[in-house]
Parts: structure tokens; C-alpha cells; sequence
């Protein structure tokens, strides 16, 4: 950056301008890969097992945005929400529909 910057700009504010745009890039690549991870997953799936998973896929960047997005203070920990309500989900389905025994 520092040597495909503007002239008369430091090296430290195009290395931080670097490191802005790089951490932007990174979220908006890991926010629509794991949306489409999670549209195959619950497209695909044939259990309750599957929907959840793909549902909680789905859920991680809506609840990464609201976390971003939305100052909620002390009601922070919504946005953590879904992911109990899956491992409980996964815990049911497990419970109802045992592993085969072998």
C-alpha cells in the first residue's frame, strides 16, 4: 500500500486503510459463502436435523448484522440466541431418532 499510495500520505494510514479494506472484504466473502452454504444445506435437506443446520447457517450472518448494525446494550446476547435453540434442536432430533446400532 505504501508503495501504490497517494504521495503525501503516510505508510501507517494506507497500511490501516489496508487492513480496513481487507477485514470489509473478509465479511462480505465469509457473509455470502455462508449464506449460499446455508440456501444448499436447507435446499437439500431431508430431516429435521438438516433444516436446523441450514437454518443456523442461514442465521449467522443476519446475526452478525444485527450485531454490527443495531446498538442493542444489554440485549447484546440475542444475537447469540439461535445458536442454543439449534443445539436444542439437535439434542431433540438426536434424542427421538437414535444412531443404528451397527
Amino acid at each position: 500500500m505504501a508503495l501504490l499510495g497517494p504521495a503525501g500520505v503516510s505508510a501507517a494510514v494506507l497500511l490501516e486503510l489496508g487492513l480496513a479494506l481487507g477485514y470489509l472484504l473478509a465479511l462480505v466473502l465469509v457473509g455470502v459463502g455462508i449464506t449460499v452454504f446455508g440456501v444448499a444445506v436447507f435446499r437439500r435437506a431431508t430431516s429435521s436435523l438438516e433444516r436446523v443446520a441450514g437454518a443456523l447457517f442461514l442465521l449467522t450472518p443476519v446475526a452478525l448484522a444485527a450485531w454490527y448494525v443495531v446498538d442493542l446494550g444489554r440485549l447484546g446476547w440475542v444475537t447469540g440466541l439461535p445458536y442454543p435453540l439449534g443445539w436444542a434442536a439437535l439434542g431433540v432430533d438426536l434424542w427421538r431418532r437414535p444412531a443404528d446400532a451397527e
